[in-house]
């Protein structure tokens, strides 16, 4: 008698044969229909009213460049960083695995 730790063939996914995603296929999946509109966040607004206030104690407007057209000079770039090598609990999972 032989003994199998495998599942029968039919029983799990893995015995099925690859196919196309359904999502892949044109027409499979419904397209164009409400999706309703509940308005502006609650937590968007309170940022938006948080920055507001920071900007009216600062006396100062506060706004996002996200075009880095200059360096910045209070980031550091090129630092050195050290290798202390791979760590313990890498090494203790490695091990364990092999």
């Amino acid at each position: 008698m032989k003994i199998s730790y495998r599942p029968p063939a039919g029983s799990v996914p893995w015995h099925l044969p690859i196919t196309v995603p359904d999502f892949e296929e044109v027409g499979s999946h419904p397209v164009n229909y409400f999706v309703p509109d509940f308005g502006v966040d609650r937590d968007i607004i309170n940022v938006t009213d948080a920055i507001s206030q920071s900007e009216k104690v600062l006396k100062k407007d506060l706004h996002a460049d996200f075009k880095a057209t200059k360096p910045n000079v209070g980031t550091p770039r090129n630092y050195f960083v050290p290798d202390f090598g791979v760590d313990h609990d890498i090494k203790a999972t490695t091990s364990s695995i092999a």
